[in-house]
């Protein structure tokens, strides 16, 4: 049936409005078939409904969904009829052939599509369950009966159905055609017209945009040279002023030059003491090595006298130890002596001899070893002062270096500062070339300026007056261009 009966393509919002109002009509259908199964289990004409109401109830549901999440989709429709014959296959078969003419409705509503395919769908699924039904209830006369009916009122229904869809989708096609045709014809007088006044509208705005831009321009001058003529006789005022300035800056430059040099002779001066400062320095520098190398060498003389000391003091232990010896050996031979009696007095008179002279080199090696404990203290106090007088060198050295370091850094400066000096006097010199050429050029720019303050005044009134013709023509043209622009609006529309 879909393929010789024609179909009419919904548009998406055409269609939101179609699925939402035939989710209405399956919604009151579905809480009807609910009713219908209570009424038929309290009769006693049917058992077990709970399972249909269920489906029912699920139908509806989807149904709703559909109709919210996808209301402008094709497949919400064609999904919806699918599960709304489920429902009405489930409530024919569960309950007697009455409940066939419930289908009426529903199936009427499918009219609001416009489609073959969908009011095909549930007209003719309707027939089958319908002739399934009277199948099932051959064997009752009265039911068969009822059966036969409403599948007659099924196959009228169908055919009115689908004659007024064919002659809905007809009008709606003619309708189409005819509104079609007339906005054609209008769309090509509105192009035309549109073309023209586009046309017209391009000139007008470019030559709206060329006096705008020529005014802009005009206003322009005419500031400027407002601005010029009055700055002219500044500019006068200035160029005198500044000849002046020139002069003094050309005394002042004089000047400065000259101090320049002064300061190139001072400098020189300078570099010379420091010159001579850096020789000093480095002469007290190497008289420092060598008080160092010196005091270096008296350190190592006054080691070795303290080490000679001491040899010194240990000969003196010697001697102490062999008077000692010597005396005692005295003793022991004046005693042998005694006891020898006559025969031992001349040995006697010798150990005495041998006495004294042990006393006396004991007193001689005491002397010498108190001279020698105090060249040993003297010796220490010299080495300490020797020491001493190293590490002030040597802190003197460090000094020496540092001045010579500051020499050198000075030396360095005062290179950099002569080239300064020198490089700020060309720069002078330049300055007082260049200024005397300004301060030439300065008497040709004055007389200059006056007569420029001149040229001025005329091109300031030459420019007032086309400015005033301008200003009417550019008038004219605006007032031409509000009535194209009205023009355009009327095609537009």
């Amino acid at each position: 049936m879909a393929g010789f009966i024609p179909r009419q393509q919904l548009t998406d919002r055409q269609y939101s409005r179609a699925n939402r109002v035939m989710c209405l009509i399956l919604m009151v259908s579905y809480i009807v078939y609910v009713i219908v199964e209570i009424i038929n289990v309290k009769s006693g004409l049917s058992t077990n409904p709970t399972g249909r109401c269920v489906f029912y109830g699920f139908s509806a549901l989807v149904a709703l969904l559909l109709s919210i999440i996808k209301p402008t989709k094709k497949f919400t429709a064609i999904i919806m009829a699918l599960m709304y014959l489920t429902s009405f296959g489930l409530l024919v078969f569960g309950n007697g052939v009455v409940v066939l003419a419930m289908g009426f409705p529903v199936l009427i509503g499918f009219m609001i599509y416009l489609n073959s395919v969908i009011v095909g769908l549930g007209c003719l699924g309707g027939i089958a369950i319908g002739i399934v039904k009277c199948i099932m209830v051959k064997n009752d006369p009265v039911m068969f009966n009822y059966g036969i009916l409403i599948l007659v009122g099924y196959a009228v229904a169908t055919v009115g159905v689908m004659s007024a869809v064919i002659l809905l989708i007809r009008f709606s096609k003619e309708d189409r055609a005819e509104i079609e045709q007339a906005a054609q014809h209008r769309e090509k007088v509105a192009q035309v017209v549109a073309q023209i006044v586009a046309s017209l509208y391009k000139d007008f705005t470019d030559m709206l945009h060329g006096l705008n831009v020529i005014n802009e321009a005009m206003r322009s001058a005419d500031n400027a040279m407002d601005t010029i003529t009055a700055s002219a006789a500044d500019t006068a005022n200035a160029v005198h002023n500044q000849a002046k300035m020139t002069t003094h800056i050309q005394d002042n430059l004089e000047d400065t030059d000259q101090l320049a040099s002064e300061s190139a002779q001072t400098t020189e001066n300078l570099k010379s003491v420091i010159t001579q400062g850096r020789e000093l320095a480095d002469t007290l520098l190497n008289q420092s090595n060598i008080v160092d190398r010196n005091v270096e060498l008296i350190s190592d003389v006054m080691t070795r006298l303290t080490n000679n000391v001491q040899q010194v003091t240990g000969i003196t232990d010697a001697i102490l130890s062999i008077s000692s010896q010597t005396n005692l050996l005295a003793v022991n031979a004046s005693i042998e002596a005694a006891r020898a009696g006559t025969a031992g007095r001349g040995f006697s008179v010798i150990a005495g001899q041998i006495r004294s002279l042990s006393t006396e080199t004991e007193a001689s090696a005491g002397r010498i070893a108190d001279i020698i404990q105090l060249l040993s203290i003297l010796t220490k106090e010299t080495e300490g002062a020797i020491g001493s007088a190293a590490e002030n060198i040597a802190q003197q050295r460090k000094q020496v270096d540092l001045v010579d370091d500051s020499f050198r850094e000075m030396q360095r400066g005062m290179d950099m500062l002569e080239k300064s000096i020198t490089a700020m006097s060309n720069n002078v010199k330049s300055i007082l070339n260049a200024n005397s050429e300004i301060v030439g050029s300065i008497s040709l720019l004055s007389a200059a300026s006056e007569e420029t303050s001149t040229g001025m005044q005329v091109c300031k009134d030459t420019t007032s007056a086309a400015f005033e013709n301008l200003g009417r023509f550019s008038n004219k043209v605006n007032g031409a261009f509000e009535q194209l622009q009205t023009l355009k609006d009327t095609a537009g529309a």
